[in-house]
């Protein structure tokens, strides 16, 4: 077995010669059933040696490298296989360049030889100049006769990419011209004192105001599942905050002939948070109970302390049916229109996952149905 040296700026530089390269080949490819294992699944897969130097991989990766046959890869490094653009700057080739330092893929794999079982993406930019090849990869550690390998699991997530850059953008202009439109609400009702059209202005300045908040909830949510969402907590109090959401949801449509209290013996309890976060989980609450609710019921807001930290209250007099309540906080679970479902799927994933709060609900006949949100009073309860 023979290795050839070469200098580098980031990885070993060492390779092993073809023949030794075709062994280890052979060594994976003899084990029949792990093969056929690697082809029938959905991610590509790649085996490195200990050089990172590919000795299999499945014909899904190949696909990726724009090759219909695998063996034509073996011996090339992961970049030097997909053609990125810094795999030939050092005579070393992938690894080597000081832009490798930051590079997922060649991370990955040297997690993977020291045995750190590390989910790493990379963003490798090609240089044929066709677009970017954005992946997902798993590196595992592999012994063989002997001998380490590190089994790669890739996905490919270009559409991932092009998906969250079009939500960003499509939320960006879509607040703008709601923002657009917030302002010529407030034009027309600073210049016009009409009383025959002060329904129709003040119904334009509600409804604009619902829709920048929808805008708002939809893109923490798309935040919150990528955990790309980022808190900014703020000391605030419990009944200002309710305050703020009953004067919020009086103005809508759906609260027409429909009542918003708060509860006389709630506590104003002064807290640390993420105050627009509990706005929206406790505005989900608020808007399930009102389109719950018939023309003349009350919708009812509390806070007590309670275990060390606050507790948060929305009750309302309907009855959740029992197959209903076990689906509740189902992503995309909805009695709505289809594509409706992700108002309590949203406030479950706020709370537990950023919140570092509970959230539950009862229901039955005689009581209606009350949602409960418990918070933390530590100041660095948000994560």
């Amino acid at each position: 077995m023979e290795t050839v040296q070469k200098e580098t700026k980031f990885a070993p530089a060492e390779r092993l010669d073809e023949a030794a390269i075709y062994r280890q080949s052979r060594l994976i490819l003899d084990q029949e059933l792990l093969s056929e294992l690697y082809e029938a699944v959905m991610n590509a897969v790649v085996i490195v040696n200990e050089y990172r130097q590919i000795v299999y991989c499945n014909q899904h990766f190949a696909l990726l490298t724009g090759s219909d046959n695998p063996v034509e890869i073996y011996g090339m490094r992961i970049g030097e296989a997909v053609g990125c653009v810094h795999s030939d700057e050092e005579e070393g080739g992938c690894g080597t360049a000081e832009a490798c330092a930051v590079c997922g893929a060649a991370n990955a794999i040297l997690d993977g030889q020291q045995g750190r079982l590390r989910v790493r993406e990379a963003s490798i930019r090609k240089q044929d100049g066709s677009q970017d090849i954005n992946i997902e990869l798993k590196a595992s550690p592999l012994q063989q006769n002997g001998e380490s390998f590190v089994i790669l699991a890739i996905n490919d997530i270009n559409d991932r990419f092009r998906r969250q850059a079009l939500e960003r953008i499509f939320f960006h202009d879509l607040m703008n011209t709601a923002s657009g439109l917030k302002m010529l609400s407030e034009q027309i009702a600073d210049n016009c004192g009409d009383a025959t059209i002060a329904p129709f202005r003040d119904r334009l300045q509600n409804g604009v105001s619902y829709l920048m908040e929808e805008i708002r909830e939809q893109r923490s949510l798309l935040a919150a599942e990528t955990e790309a969402l980022e808190l900014s907590p703020k000391p605030c109090r419990s009944i200002r905050l309710l305050e703020d959401l009953a004067g919020f949801y009086r103005n809508f449509e759906m609260a027409e002939e429909k009542e918003i209290v708060i509860e006389e013996d709630s506590e104003n309890i002064a807290f640390k948070t993420d105050p627009a976060l509990v706005f929206r989980v406790i505005g989900n609450m608020v808007k399930n109970a009102l389109e719950a609710s018939g023309p003349g019921q009350r919708v009812a807001m509390a806070c007590s302390r309670a275990e060390d930290g606050l507790l948060f209250s929305v009750h309302n007099p309907a009855y959740m049916p029992r197959k209903v309540q076990l689906q509740i906080f189902h992503r995309s679970f909805t009695t709505k229109a289809a594509g409706r479902g992700l108002g309590t799927y949203s406030m479950k994933l706020l709370t537990e996952h950023y919140l570092m709060g509970r959230i539950w609900f009862s229901s039955t006949r005689k009581n209606g149905t009350c949602f409960r949100l418990w918070l933390p009073f530590a100041p660095d309860a948000c994560r």
